[in-house]
């Protein structure tokens, strides 16, 4: 029942030896999706990111000075 559905539909084509072979599924080796070539790209924008950071030996920090107002 499931093999003549998806042979009608055209996922499925028998050969006349009685082999079945999925065309869309030896189309879709080696292919990519966007998604899997944006994150191959993010991962290499961070990488070379990572790679180009400066660590600084000092770090400048601002003194907090109160100032209190006197009696007069």
């Amino acid at each position: 029942m499931t093999l003549a559905y998806v042979t009608k539909c055209g996922l499925i084509q028998i050969d006349n030896e009685q082999n079945a072979s999925m065309l869309q599924a030896e189309a879709m080796v080696q292919q990519e999706t966007n998604q899997a070539s944006y994150m191959r790209n993010y991962r290499k924008e961070k990488q070379l990111e990572k790679e180009t950071l400066t660590m600084l030996d000092e770090c400048k920090t601002e003194k907090d000075i109160e100032k209190t107002r006197g009696a007069r």
